[in-house]
């Protein structure tokens, strides 16, 4: 059995990232209607969990994005189903999903960037959105060949039964904002300091082979000692998961949400030592440069956050 430290020195998830939460077995996501600015101080700064209740039923998205929307709008779009490695009609994938149920699931169609696959749907949403800011992944003061924030507003489309690939944690320790646009989708999550009872795969130690819905203790023993919260994700609902907590999730009717990623102070550290480790041989001159300059602008950005958070 790997230790604890010995996790948290391979995930990067560092003391300092963990929480000492008061839950058990079986608890509930906290469940609240939030201002921005408690959100940050209650949640986002302390990394924790939280489902924001009724946040974007104004979007024009709550109105119009339906399954029959997308049908008749883009049934002739195809798509690529990143599970199977394969591309499907807009409209064969739609009518799956209506007719799917849990014996028989539908594909899942994740993470498709929506500002790539789909930019006339950016009117229908609010990129500003109260609850995904501050993020410095928007910040000209980052190098222009980094990950940039095209690739972090994202479709998420699947019918009853579907799920997400696998339990995970979110790549380069970014936050997640998950926005329910229609139907429903089961959500369980759990904090960093569970890392040491999910048996991290040892190819992509983000990635953990259990199936939480159906997990095998006889495989899987040390699991029973994990300490799930569990959630759904409605229309007009908001699920904040923050960097290092593992996710993953089920649908319960057909559902369509939108994913948010976010980078600010309080994951910022992990993130560089994610996204830039230390090189195994060679260029280590410019490895330290380029990290010199990224931690100058890491202290500007969280000067200027400090600032705001008091206007």
């Amino acid at each position: 059995m790997i230790s604890a430290k010995s996790l948290n020195e391979t995930n990067l998830v560092a003391w300092d990232l963990t929480r000492s939460i008061p839950v058990v077995s079986g608890s509930k996501i906290p469940r609240e209607k939030l201002t921005g600015r408690e959100f940050y101080r209650r949640y986002a700064s302390e990394n924790l969990p939280v489902i924001l209740s009724d946040v974007v039923s104004h979007w024009t998205a709550f109105e119009k994005w339906t399954p029959d929307y997308f049908h008749q709008t883009y049934g002739d779009k195809k798509l690529t189903l990143r599970d199977e490695n394969r591309e499907i009609l807009l409209a064969d994938f739609v009518d799956q999903v209506k007719h799917a149920n849990s014996d028989s699931p539908a594909p899942y169609l994740r993470n498709v960037h929506i500002r790539t696959d789909f930019p006339e749907l950016l009117p229908d949403i609010d990129e500003n959105f109260v609850f995904s800011k501050p993020d410095y992944l928007n910040s000209r003061l980052l190098p222009r060949n980094w990950i940039r924030p095209d690739h972090l507003l994202e479709l998420f489309f699947g019918g009853v039964g579907t799920q997400i690939f696998t339990l995970h944690y979110d790549i380069y320790f970014l936050h997640n904002l998950i926005i329910g646009i229609y139907g429903e989708k089961e959500f369980v999550l759990f904090a960093p300091e569970d890392t040491q009872y999910l048996y991290p795969d040892v190819t992509n130690n983000k990635h953990s082979p259990i199936n939480v819905f159906e997990p095998d203790f006889n495989l899987y023993p040390e699991f029973r000692k994990a300490t799930p919260l569990y959630g759904t994700l409605g229309p007009g609902d908001a699920v904040y998961v923050p960097a290092g907590w593992w996710h993953m999730t089920r649908i319960k009717t057909p559902s369509i949400s939108v994913g948010m990623s976010n980078l600010e102070a309080s994951n910022w550290s992990y993130f560089l030592d994610d996204v830039r480790p230390p090189p195994e041989g060679g260029k280590t001159l410019r490895w330290l440069a380029v990290r010199s300059y990224l931690h100058a602008v890491g202290l500007s950005l969280k000067a200027i956050q400090w600032c705001k958070s008091f206007n």
